[in-house]
């Protein structure tokens, strides 16, 4: 009978990249400290990058704005493929898809008058240059404005359609403030 390799000091299955396969083929826990394979195939997994601080704004966001917050560790579960409940140790991948998602529900249950004011408001968020390094809208930087100067002092997903077209006006009226200043 052959003998078990162990593997490198402080890894285990959950460390390798192939720990999907061997789980299903050998029945592996994750806390094993041996290769099931002689020699051994371990391969450690290269470890993806968390998600950012604007997915994590967006995130919470959009969790807020659909009332799901109760349901964060059961969305963690579903996107990370069960890997982990915390919606902190999701992914950049990861965390994409669910706020994509997420979007989508927000998408669906937004009225047409209302989608129109939002994309006009974010419109004139990019004509301002509140974007980040890669030209993407700045979604920490609105937000901060949004509670900090909008006219309710609040998130942009707490509006309802009765309130967007006086913060329409208020951010018409800082970008034209603006344009006059750049003049």
């Amino acid at each position: 009978m052959e003998q078990l390799e162990k593997l490198p000091k402080g890894k285990s299955c959950s460390d390798c990249k192939w720990s999907d396969k061997c789980k299903v083929q050998f029945g592996n826990e994750d806390s094993n400290d041996y290769c099931q394979f002689a020699p051994s195939r371990f391969v450690a997994k290269i470890p993806e990058q968390l998600r950012t601080k604007e997915q994590n704004t967006r995130l919470f966001g959009l969790l807020k704005h659909l009332n799901w917050t109760h349901y964060r560790e059961d969305l963690a579960l579903q996107y990370s493929n069960f890997r982990t409940k915390k919606t902190s140790e999701l992914t950049i991948k990861e965390c994409a898809a669910l706020i994509d998602r997420l979007q989508n529900e927000v998408d669906l249950a937004i009225p047409d008058s209302q989608k129109k004011m939002l994309s006009k408001f974010f419109a004139i968020c990019h004509d301002l240059g509140w974007k980040t390094e890669t030209g993407k809208l700045d979604y920490n930087h609105i937000e901060n404005w949004m509670r900090r100067f909008s006219y309710l002092k609040k998130g942009i997903n707490d509006y309802t359609s009765a309130e967007l077209p006086k913060l329409l006006h208020q951010i018409e009226r800082v970008l034209n403030e603006q344009e006059k200043k750049g003049n």
